[in-house]
C-alpha cells in the first residue's frame, strides 16, 4: 500500500469511528439555543393532546399562551388567554379573547381531566 492510500485509510476510519461520538457528545451543547424551547417527544404528545381537545372549543388558539407543568405522574397544560391592550386582568383567568382553561394529561398521553380556571 502506499503512504498517500494508508492515510486516506486511517482519515477515513477516524471520521466513520470518531466524528459520531464527538457530534454526540456536542449534540446538546449545540442545540442549547438562546430563546429555544426544547420538549421531550412524551411532552409534544401530551401538549398535542391538550392541543386537540382545545381546538373544539370556540376559542382562537392565537390569542393564548401555553405552559407546560411537569408533575410526578402527570403533565398541567395551561392555555392562558392574551389581554386585549387596556384590559385588566380579573379574577377566574378570562379575558375579552378567551377562558383560561387547564388540562392534566397523563404520561401516556390520556387526558385525566381538564378545569376553567376558578
Amino acid at each position: 500500500m502506499t503512504t498517500q492510500l494508508q492515510i486516506l485509510i486511517r482519515f477515513v476510519c477516524a471520521l466513520v469511528f470518531i466524528f459520531p461520538v464527538t457530534a454526540n457528545a456536542n449534540e446538546k451543547a449545540r442545540y442549547s439555543i438562546k430563546n429555544s424551547i426544547e420538549l421531550s417527544g412524551v411532552e409534544l404528545n401530551v401538549v398535542s393532546v391538550a392541543l386537540e381537545d382545545f381546538r373544539k372549543s370556540k376559542f382562537d388558539l392565537k390569542n393564548y399562551r401555553i405552559f407546560i407543568i411537569r408533575q410526578k405522574d402527570q403533565y398541567e397544560i395551561i392555555f392562558l388567554p392574551n389581554l386585549r391592550p387596556g384590559e385588566k386582568s380579573s379574577f377566574g383567568g378570562g379575558t375579552e379573547l378567551g377562558d383560561e382553561l387547564h388540562y392534566f394529561v397523563s404520561k401516556n398521553g390520556v387526558i385525566i381531566k381538564m378545569e376553567y380556571a376558578r
